[in-house]
């Protein structure tokens, strides 16, 4: 069996490409890991400096912003300066010189994020560690969707729009003759498919739980 220069060189291409995707694909996961991740501490400062330490003893990948109070804590996570916050107060019962550490996570924004800090700040409460000891609770300001509990379909959301605006491109630049006749179409289409993405994702799915309006924009961009 013979085969031609042409199928040889579709061959050759054909792996190249593969092995580019993969390797696109599947490097960062293997090389890629969190570190300098911004959280704040609320609380008395020796408290806060105990707990900055114990994470930087912990190796953990956060970087620690003091703040005045549990509500500006809050805040500075919901405007998505932090990943997450740490709220430290006096404990209240036994035993004594007990803190209580109250554990801020916004799921929503990066549930890989939101469970390295749970993970971590779960760390400080370890019998054995010196200083007082660290009651853990934990509370969620930005859980993600009931449908969607694991974050599964969160981190699928940018496939279809990928492979969707891939195919609008190729599609405008071989068949769409002017400029602005293809400023029209990529226009219309990312529109419509914005669209359609925001109500699969939103009414159907149930997915998204934020503004529809948002969505769509954010979704055609």
């Amino acid at each position: 069996m013979q085969y031609s220069s042409a199928a040889t060189r579709a061959i050759l291409v054909g792996t190249l490409a593969v092995l580019a995707v993969a390797l696109l694909f599947l490097w960062p996961v293997r090389a890629a890991s969190p570190r300098d991740l911004p959280i704040v501490v609320a609380g008395p400062p020796a408290a806060a400096q105990l707990v900055e330490q114990r994470l930087a003893g912990a190796n953990a990948p956060f970087v620690t912003t003091a703040v005045a109070d549990r509500a500006a804590a809050v805040r500075r996570i919901e405007t998505r300066e932090a990943y997450g916050g740490i709220v430290l107060t006096p404990g209240t019962g036994a035993p004594a010189g007990t803190v209580d550490v109250e554990l801020l996570t916004a799921t929503a924004a990066s549930p890989a994020v939101a469970q390295a800090l749970v993970q971590g700040v779960g760390t400080l409460g370890a019998s054995g560690a010196p200083g007082p000891t660290l009651r853990v609770h934990h509370t969620e300001l930005a859980p993600l969707a009931e449908q969607d509990p694991r974050g599964a379909g969160i981190a699928m959301l940018a496939l279809p729009l990928g492979i969707g605006g891939l195919i609008v491109g190729v599609l405008t630049a071989l068949q769409v003759t002017g400029r602005r006749a293809k400023v029209v179409t990529i226009l219309a289409a990312s529109t419509l498919a914005g669209l359609g993405w925001t109500l699969v994702l939103h009414p159907w799915f149930g997915l998204l739980t934020g503004s529809m309006w948002t969505e769509w924009a954010l979704a055609a961009l």
